[in-house]
């Protein structure tokens, strides 16, 4: 992606909307070298034949003089089409506030069929640099709908962008490989459909990869995104080669996939640290098994040569020094955060694929986790896309409980309701205090005894309540579920992380209807998964997540050239806890896939971008 705005529209964007302002950048600059490479198409902004460059006077302005006497003529239709001359020249040299005024000045009843494409498609790069999403997405539905818009070659980057700004990756990708840009930047239209594939949840990713024009370059992402080496990559890359000769891809790949087909590669040793003993062994011991799991699923003939050390019974230093001296080329871990921030203090020589997020970044060191952030950030965008507003967060008093209730604290801009369990035995009156029912009773009892007589009372449910926020484990959600329903609120949707029914098991049809967040690698089960839960439960364990990060470790650690991605913001990995993206300093978030409690299974949701 290309890393700074144009001059034409930075600063007309708010704060906080880099990813928006790249993709505009990427619109713009598309637009700006296929308006000299390519012949215009109907909808393509008009190059100027009289621009005076002797005189000094800008094209633009001799448009608009051109114009306005063609209005005093009574030509409105050939005024329009020098107004939409001077509009799109306007936009090209970052005139920005002088276009609303022109495309005004159109006599929109007079245009031709092409002109009103031309119109249509100016309205929407200005829309969108004036960040004007509603107003965007109405031109770019006329577009790409009308009978007589035929959007040319120049709407597909402006899509692209728009979509960025809805924060709809699959709109993106598709609209980058729908583009039909000059030679010189199919290039750039690959890569960038490349990347927003890449944030794309694994159900979007999976029915994408079976149907629609475009399936052929999802089912590649796919293939290679769930790859456990590079050389199964390859591997991969060659089949759906085979299979989708005449592609674009086949004939110019991504700019990370040709990497990773021409660089030299070999499987390297790799250091596993992490607790395998006392209180935290049952956690380290998940983490090996999951990593274990990948290196045994990997269909490559050359493998990374597999150390393990056992952080209880050596020290980090130890641990560090033993690992180097046999040999060791990539560390993974380790799991606690303290000890990676001891790791980090001895200046590691090898690359570092950490097993928690800190704070802040650690030079040479990738960090991934299963921070509850990640799931709070998901719970946010789900409820604000599904329309909620007043939330009722159920939480616990737990560390992790109490984070997450702070990031959504953070980002909510709503009005919350908090009822937090300070243990299981007082879950009833929380909620019921949150949903004032006590308040009720106490106002009922009140006026009893004041005219000293029984009052008929029915509580009633609060009504500004849009859902319900679950902060909780599975022995609070048992707890959870009649005390809603005791108070009243059991009509309200319930959305919870995935410890709310990771462990439930037979008890799963007693969250019917509940929305949860879950890892890919729980909600899609591969092969690895089947024998994995074979072997180790997974499907009733609180260590899933732990397991599925020991195999995204295996992902990193036995590929280099991920490791190195990690320092590009927004580069994506499809891994089994999520999609990962890294904020460019070496650590990568997650984003999450969404579930539904269904018949006592847990379902896939449709609906996540």
């Amino acid at each position: 992606m290309i890393n700074q705005p144009s001059h034409a529209l930075s600063g007309l964007l708010p704060v906080g909307w880099t990813r928006f302002a790249r993709a505009i950048a990427a619109a713009a600059v598309i637009l700006a070298i296929s308006a000299c490479q390519s012949t215009p198409s109907s909808t393509a902004p008009a190059k100027d034949s009289h621009q005076d460059t002797s005189s000094g006077v800008p094209s633009s302005d001799r448009l608009l003089v051109r114009a306005a006497g063609l209005v005093r003529l009574g030509d409105a239709r050939a005024a329009a089409e020098l107004f939409l001359q001077a509009a799109a020249r306007m936009i090209e040299q970052g005139r920005m506030e002088l276009v609303p005024d022109v495309l005004n000045r159109v006599d929109v009843h007079s245009l031709s069929d092409d002109d009103a494409a031309h119109y249509t498609l100016l309205q929407l790069q200005l829309a969108l640099s004036e960040h004007r999403i509603q107003d965007a997405r109405a031109f770019a539905d006329t577009l790409s709908t009308t009978p007589w818009a035929e959007p040319g070659e120049h709407f597909w980057p402006l899509l692209a962008a728009l979509c960025e700004a809805e924060r709809d990756h699959a709109c993106v990708a598709n609209a980058w490989l729908r583009s039909d840009v000059p030679d010189a930047q199919r290039q750039q239209a690959h890569d960038n459909a490349w990347h927003a594939m890449g944030q794309v949840p694994r159900s979007t990713l999976i029915r994408l990869a079976g149907a629609g024009d475009a399936r052929a370059a999802w089912q590649l992402r796919l293939a290679l995104g769930t790859a456990f080496s590079t050389e199964e990559q390859r591997a991969r890359w060659q089949s759906w080669s085979v299979a989708w000769p005449s592609h674009g891809f086949a004939a110019m790949p991504p700019s990370s996939v040709r990497v990773m087909l021409e660089s030299a590669w070999q499987p390297p040793v790799i250091a596993v640290m992490a607790p395998f003993s006392g209180r935290l062994a049952p956690a380290g011991r998940a983490v090996r098994n999951g990593f274990a799991s990948a290196l045994i699923s990997d269909s490559a003939e050359l493998k990374p040569q597999v150390l393990f050390y056992d952080t209880q019974t050596h020290t980090i230093s130890e641990a560090y020094e033993l690992a180097l001296a046999a040999g060791a080329q990539v560390l993974v871990g380790p799991l606690q955060k303290s000890n990676l921030e001891l790791l980090a203090g001895l200046d590691p020589d090898v690359p570092v694929v950490g097993l928690n997020v800190l704070k802040t970044p650690l030079r040479g060191i990738v960090q991934i986790g299963l921070a509850i952030e990640d799931e709070a950030w998901a719970l946010v965008d789900r409820l604000l896309a599904d329309g909620h507003r007043t939330l009722l967060v159920v939480h616990t008093q737990d560390a992790w409980s109490r984070r997450a209730v702070g990031m959504l604290l953070a980002q909510w801009p709503h009005e919350i309701v908090r009822a937090g369990l300070a243990d299981l035995k007082t879950t009833t009156e929380s909620i019921g205090v949150a949903m004032r029912i006590e308040a009720s009773r106490a106002r009922r009892d009140e006026l009893a005894a004041l005219l000293d007589e029984e009052i008929d009372f029915l509580p009633r449910a609060r009504t500004d309540l849009d859902a319900v926020t679950a902060f909780i484990g599975e022995a609070e959600a048992a707890a959870m579920v009649p005390a809603l329903k005791f108070h009243f609120a059991d009509h309200l949707p319930v959305y919870a992380t995935s410890q709310a029914i990771r462990s439930a098991g037979r008890r799963l049809r007693d969250y019917e209807g509940f929305r949860v967040i879950e890892a890919p690698f729980t909600l899609y089960p591969d092969a690895m998964y089947r024998e994995a839960n074979r072997a180790f439960s997974l499907n009733d364990s609180r260590f899933a997540g732990l397991f599925a990060l020991g195999v995204d470790a295996y992902r990193l650690a036995n590929n280099a050239q991920l490791i190195q991605a990690a320092a590009t913001e927004g580069y994506a990995i499809n891994g089994s806890t999520g999609t990962l993206i890294s904020d460019g300093l070496g650590r990568f978030r997650r984003t999450l896939d969404w579930a539904v409690v269904s018949n006592a299974a847990l379902i896939p949701a449709a609906g996540s971008h």
